[in-house]
Formats: structure tokens, C-alpha cells, sequence
């Protein structure tokens, strides 16, 4: 065990790091090889939105006497190449994520906050590395008065403290910079890899009333690919996947418990609520009583997972042979492509751990979700079907029913009793088990099939109860306590409660 909170120590302190290492074998492979559009990509993505980085921390040290804008000493606190592929991978794998998703671009604010969030974080580790820039020799260039030293200790005090930070919105600022930066630097063959759309939203329909017409509209800024560079990456993904790995990762020991100061990862704690709370809800938060929260999200975080070897052989070789193994929807294509290569390459970098667990956070709202993205238990069907619980159980004898039902549930027969759901199992149970035993031999289930891939593990799981019976041990039907127990719906309902306005309270049960 001790083993392993080191290796998990590694792997978070390092985990930009070995991107950046990624990156730089990738690059040098390529050079040697003359693989042109491969150098256009990595080489015209980090380097120069690197530079350009170094370019606004070299202000700090001339813009002497001069106000400096709130970004510029958050900006200096870290280092350029690092800061280059954080704000990189993550504005790649939230466009990706969106428009698999969502069929559209993520909005800018969302993405502006993880890119700072995430280079606050990276700072942090520096300084547990003891590798950070020191921000007191940056910030006595700028000033050679009597108390320049005193000052500049202050300052720099100031910018490594988490409350300092939240109170000023510096995540806010220095994403919003890194992402400015990016979109100016980072060109592909000439043209722009990413851009900036606003539109207006919430505007009145056609005959309304003068008084309605006169409400202001509100606007939406979103982040985007360009065309030239979704069609590039089209043509050249795994180039990308030294820049596209996720920023956070599963964990491969159980993860710190969650309180209201933070938790989760070992060396970097996440905060309980994925966005900063508002004052008022600071205030409630810290005179509540959230013991039954924090007890459901910690029974999620300490639920272990594995990956299933099987299933994520399948998936590469379906993947590999470009056969009609994922059902993409038109509008899914820009972004599928990217979300399926990273999420295999990530369940492959965990497939040898025996256990993996997920570190979650909770939103206003009260929704519980697990932070590493791409594979994970709220994934898509995609990124759930290589993951399995680590702790099987014996099926029993009501087990079945309910492996039946999921069974069904993944076909698409959710709509119908569970009697009539256990009774197209047994219907088509030939197909069933030949489906597990060669799934990808062009079997009708994959038209079929709502969502193939997760009827390809509950199949799998089928096929193992009719060869052992009763005693066959499963690792997916068994019902996830963390989140069924009644702790658990409890707790985030009691969330939920507490963060509301007054009002809302008041016309509400909780």
C-alpha cells in the first residue's frame, strides 16, 4: 500500500510533466521522420503559445511604476511551458467533450475558470516540488524603493493563498489571459486554431409586446475549433494525444476524504464544489452541519473500479478497424473522434491497476460528479463500458433478474416492466451469448443496439452466469451503494436545501 501512495504521489505531482515529456518525445520522433503535418501540429501549438506566455511574464519585469493587470502576477507565478499545455489540453478536451455531448461549443466562462483553476493547482505542486518560480525576486525587479522587499514578500504571500485567489477571481483572470493568448498564437498551417463566437440568447419571440421587446438580450461567448483545425485532426488524431491526455486522472489508492476544505487527490486537494460559491453560500455552508454530504460523496470516492481487459480489447480493435462498431450522430463527429482516442489511451494507461478510484466534487445544484473525465461511471456509453466494479459479488439467486433488466435497460427496453424486459433476454439469448463470444464479427446488435458497447459488457457478464450459474461472480450488476443508499440521496437533497435562497427554501421540501 505504501508502494502505491507513492506511485499516486508521482503520478499526480508529475502528471503535466510527463505531457510535457510526451510531447517533447513525440515532437523529436516526428522531426526525425519528416512527418510534416505532425511538426505543423505539436509544433505550432505549444511552442508558440509557450513564447508568448514567456513574452507577457517578461512585462512583469518592465512595467515598472505602471498598474498591472490582475492576470499579470498570477501569470508570472508559473511556468510557461507547463501553463502552455494545461490551457491547451483542456480547451481541446472541453470542445471535444461538449460537442460529442452536447453537439456544441462549451461556453467560454466554464472553460476560462478550469484553465486557471488548473494553473493554480499546478503552482501549488510546484512549490510542494520545490520547483516554483520565486515570485519575490520577479516582483523586486520592478521596484528599488526602501520597502520593495517587504512588498514584494506580501505579494507573493498573497498570490499562493487559496483565499487570496478566490477573492480576487484570479483563476477567472488568468484563464481568460491564457485563452486570449491562445487563440492569437496557436495557428495551424497559417490559420487559427481555435476562436471565439458570441451570440445573443433569451430574446423576445416574434410579436411580442414593446415592454418585452425593450428586455435586454443576454450573450453567450463559446470557444471552438476552426474548420482547419477539425479537419486536421480528422485526418491526424493520434498525433494529438501527447496534448489531449486529461488533466486529472483517476487514482489507484483510495482518495483523501472530502470536507468542506478540500480533499480528493493526494498532493493536489480539490475543493468540494466545482465552482467558487458565492459569499452567502460560503456563509451557510460553514455554520451547516454537512456530515450527510460529505458521507455520500465520500462513499462514492472510496468505491473502487478496474478496467475490464476484454472490453477495451474490443473497443481498440473496433476502433482500429473502422468498422460500424460506434454509432455517432453527424453533429458528434467533430468532436468524437478526439473524446474516443483519449479515452482509450487513458483506460489503457489504468487497465494494470487493480483498483481505481474517482475523486468527486458537487455543484450548486447538489449533483455529485467524479472530476478525471473521458472514462469514468457518468461517462458516456463509450467510456462507461471498460468499467467495471474491482469488488464482484455472487449473482444469487435474484441476481440474474437484475443483470436481465440492465441487460434490457442497455438494449433500449427501458420502457417496458421488468417482466417484459427479463422475457426479451431469455427470447434472445442465442444472440445474446454469440454477440459475447464474437462481438465483433458484424452481429446485428450493433444497428440495433441503443448502446452497443454496453450491451457488449452486459452480455459478457450474461454468458458467465449461464457457464457458472448462481455462483458466477459479477462485477456489474451488482448496485452501486455509494450512490442507491439512502445516505447518499439524503445527503446531496440536504445539499441542495441549504444552498438555496431563502425563498426558494420556503416553496420547497427538503
Amino acid at each position: 500500500m505504501d508502494n502505491d501512495i507513492e506511485r499516486q504521489k508521482k503520478l499526480e505531482a508529475d502528471a503535466v510533466r510527463d505531457g510535457l515529456l510526451r510531447y517533447a518525445k513525440s515532437y523529436e520522433y516526428h522531426l526525425a521522420t519528416d512527418s510534416k503535418p505532425v511538426r505543423d501540429l505539436l509544433g505550432h501549438c505549444l511552442k508558440p503559445l509557450a513564447d508568448v506566455i514567456r513574452a507577457e511574464q517578461h512585462k512583469l519585469k518592465t512595467s515598472q511604476g505602471q498598474k498591472l493587470e490582475k492576470y499579470v502576477i498570477p501569470l508570472a507565478s508559473v511556468h510557461a511551458e507547463p501553463a502552455a499545455l494545461i490551457t491547451l489540453g483542456i480547451m481541446f478536451n472541453a470542445i471535444s467533450r461538449s460537442e460529442f455531448k452536447e453537439g456544441a461549443a462549451p461556453g467560454l466562462t466554464s472553460v476560462v475558470f478550469e484553465v486557471g483553476e488548473r494553473c493554480r493547482i499546478e503552482r501549488s505542486n510546484d512549490c510542494e516540488q520545490k520547483r516554483e518560480i520565486d515570485l519575490v525576486q520577479e516582483l523586486l525587479v520592478r521596484n528599488r524603493s526602501r520597502n520593495a522587499g517587504r512588498r514584494a514578500e506580501e505579494a507573493a504571500q498573497n498570490h499562493d493563498d487559496p483565499e487570496y485567489w478566490k477573492a480576487n477571481r484570479l483563476s477567472f483572470h488568468l484563464g481568460r489571459k491564457l485563452i486570449d493568448l491562445a487563440v492569437l498564437a496557436v495557428q495551424l498551417e497559417g490559420a487559427p486554431v481555435f476562436e471565439l463566437k458570441t451570440s445573443r440568447e433569451g430574446g423576445p419571440p416574434r410579436g411580442a409586446s414593446a415592454a418585452a421587446r425593450s428586455l435586454k438580450q443576454s450573450t453567450k461567448t463559446t470557444v471552438s475549433l476552426t474548420d482547419t483545425a477539425c479537419d486536421w485532426i480528422a485526418e491526424h488524431q493520434p498525433a494529438l494525444e501527447s496534448l489531449m491526455s486529461p488533466v486529472y486522472r483517476p487514482m489507484i489508492v483510495p482518495p483523501q476524504p472530502m470536507s468542506l476544505a478540500g480533499g480528493g487527490y493526494l498532493v493536489r486537494r480539490l475543493p468540494l464544489l466545482k465552482r467558487e460559491p458565492s459569499k452567502r453560500t460560503q456563509r451557510l455552508l460553514k455554520k451547516t452541519d454537512l456530515t450527510p454530504v460529505l458521507s455520500a460523496v465520500n462513499a462514492m470516492q472510496e468505491t473502487a473500479f478496474r478496467i475490464n481487459d476484454a472490453i477495451l480489447r474490443d473497443l481498440r480493435e473496433g476502433w482500429d478497424a473502422k468498422g460500424p462498431f460506434f454509432k455517432l450522430e453527424k453533429h458528434q463527429n467533430k468532436g468524437a473522434k478526439q473524446v474516443i482516442v483519449s479515452g482509450l489511451a487513458l483506460a489503457e494507461q489504468f487497465r494494470e491497476h487493480p483498483r481505481i478510484y474517482y475523486p468527486h466534487q458537487v455543484d450548486h445544484r447538489g449533483r455529485a460528479y467524479p472530476v478525471p473525465q473521458l472514462v469514468n461511471p457518468q461517462s458516456d456509453a463509450i467510456g462507461r463500458s471498460p468499467l467495471e466494479f474491482a469488488d464482484g459479488k455472487p449473482l444469487g439467486e435474484r441476481g440474474p433478474h437484475w443483470l436481465a433488466v440492465h441487460l434490457a435497460n442497455c438494449f433500449g427496453k427501458n420502457k417496458v416492466s421488468f417482466d417484459e424486459r427479463v422475457n426479451w433476454v431469455r427470447e434472445n439469448e442465442p444472440d445474446i451469448l454469440a454477440f459475447a463470444a464474437h462481438p465483433l464479427h458484424g452481429h446485428r446488435f450493433w444497428k440495433e443496439a441503443k448502446k452497443p458497447w454496453l450491451v457488449r459488457a452486459a452480455c459478457k457478464e450474461w454468458k458467465g452466469y449461464r457457464e457458472q450459474g448462481p455462483d458466477f461472480r459479477s462485477q456489474r450488476s451488482i448496485r452501486l451503494s455509494a450512490i442507491s443508499s439512502t445516505r447518499s440521496t439524503k445527503g446531496i437533497r440536504y445539499f441542495v436545501c441549504i444552498t438555496r435562497s431563502p425563498s426558494a427554501r420556503r416553496s420547497r421540501k427538503c
